[in-house]
């Protein structure tokens, strides 16, 4: 909990020289709070505990929405990627709100000073104003903390020949 300097006017503000530390009295419906108390010991962790990852993963725009066959999909990527590519392959999973991964990406390929991101080439979509690679990869690509490679999967005989006869869509001029 934050000290407060008093002031006359009965206004309570922090104090300039105040440190956090650490400790907080938080107030919210009895409601809300048994069901955080429910939801962390499902999980296994203190009330405390949940409390905390909860809001650091707000803070870091994670979610902790369930999402079991996407959560398989990434993991199984992941394998294949260490598979491939041995020791100097690693990698995790996390959870992201709509629109929060490119950042996220950029920020753990920093943090954990990556050499190389490798991404999939997303299916191409015809959107109005939208961008040609995605919104994810068009981030990772302008932050670009390393080397980025882009894969993209390997195209049958027959998907060329129906990828030549279609028109291409055209991505909006700047």
């Amino acid at each position: 909990m934050a000290s407060v300097a008093s002031k006359p006017s009965g206004s309570r503000e922090p104090s300039r020289e105040s440190t956090h530390s650490g400790r907080l009295l938080l107030r919210m419906p009895r409601a809300l709070h048994a069901q955080l108390a429910a939801r962390s010991e499902a999980a296994g962790q203190s009330l405390n505990q949940y409390i905390v990852e909860t809001l650091t993963g707000a803070l870091e725009g994670e979610t902790r929405a369930d999402r079991p066959a996407e959560e398989r999909a990434a993991q199984e990527m992941i394998e294949q990627a260490k598979v491939q590519g041995g020791r100097r392959v690693s990698g995790h999973w996390v959870k992201v709100r709509a629109g929060g991964a490119g950042r996220r990406i950029v920020d753990e390929a920093r943090k954990t000073r990556a050499r190389a991101i490798v991404m999939p080439l997303p299916e191409r979509r015809a959107q109005a104003g939208g961008s040609l690679f995605g919104k994810t990869l068009e981030t990772v690509l302008a932050e670009r903390p390393c080397r980025v490679i882009i894969e993209s999967a390997p195209v049958s005989s027959a998907q060329w020949t129906n990828a030549a006869q279609a028109p291409a869509p055209i991505a909006p001029g700047r």
